[in-house]
């Protein structure tokens, strides 16, 4: 999470910059990655919350088929 959020701040700074040097089409390439940074950030966040709920509901479960396990 802490990567999202740095990424996040440096499209922000990015943009910033890209005001101060009328930089409209880097201002438009932040926007656009900040959006992608966004929606990585939610499916990330919606994938570990997931895996914690099926970690606590079955804590013995096998693993999911395809799946490697170490060992």
């Amino acid at each position: 999470m802490v990567g999202f959020c740095c990424f996040i701040a440096s499209n922000i700074l990015w943009s910033v910059w890209g005001w101060h040097a009328q930089a409209w089409a880097l201002i438009v390439l932040q926007l656009v990655l900040c959006v992608m940074n966004l929606r990585g950030w939610r499916k990330n966040k919606s994938a570990s919350t997931k895996a914690q709920v099926t970690l606590a509901e079955h804590p013995f479960a096998p693993p999911e088929e395809g799946r490697q396990t170490h060992g």
